[in-house]
């Protein structure tokens, strides 16, 4: 499930700590309703293009595209199981 995180550097322990921890579905929910950037979020396509920039720059060969149609939103997540 492709997924961009959006974590500040302050809270990245804490970010592990969380992911490490998750036991539950709602867990990982709460997770992803802190730091998951989903397709509907207003600010996706800054934090795409800076991904796909930043892959770009460090490895241009290997970087390719990316496709945003397969991205489910949060809400949805559990629909698949």
């Amino acid at each position: 499930m492709p997924r961009f995180f959006v974590v500040p550097l302050s809270e990245i322990s804490g970010f592990a700590s969380g992911l490490r921890a998750v036991r539950s579905d709602a867990q990982f929910l709460d997770v992803l309703k802190r730091y998951g950037i989903e397709r509907t979020h207003p600010d996706i396509w800054t934090h795409f293009h800076w991904f796909v920039d930043s892959m770009r720059r460090k490895l241009p060969v290997e970087a390719g595209m990316y496709d945003l149609n397969r991205y489910k939103k949060v809400s949805d997540l559990m629909a698949d199981r």
